[in-house]
C-alpha cells in the first residue's frame, strides 16, 4: 500500500479541481456539494408540512 501520491498525480487532481471551479461545481469545506435553492425550498417545505402535521394530530388527539 503506498502512502504517497506521486508529482502526477498530485498534478491531475489540481488540473481536476481547476475544472470543477470552471465548470461552477463548488465544494464546501466537508466536500460535498453545497445545496442550491430548490433544495433548500423543499427542505423548507417539508419542515413546514411536520409542523402542521404534528399540530394537526396533536388537536385530534386532544381529550374534549
Amino acid at each position: 500500500m503506498r502512502k504517497y501520491l506521486t508529482i502526477e498525480e498530485i498534478r491531475n487532481a489540481e488540473r481536476l479541481k481547476a475544472m470543477d471551479r470552471e465548470a461552477g461545481i463548488i465544494e464546501s469545506s466537508a466536500g460535498a456539494p453545497r445545496h442550491s435553492a430548490g433544495q433548500k425550498i423543499l427542505a423548507g417545505a417539508a419542515v413546514a408540512a411536520a409542523v402542521w402535521a404534528a399540530v394537526a394530530f396533536r388537536k385530534r388527539n386532544r381529550p374534549q
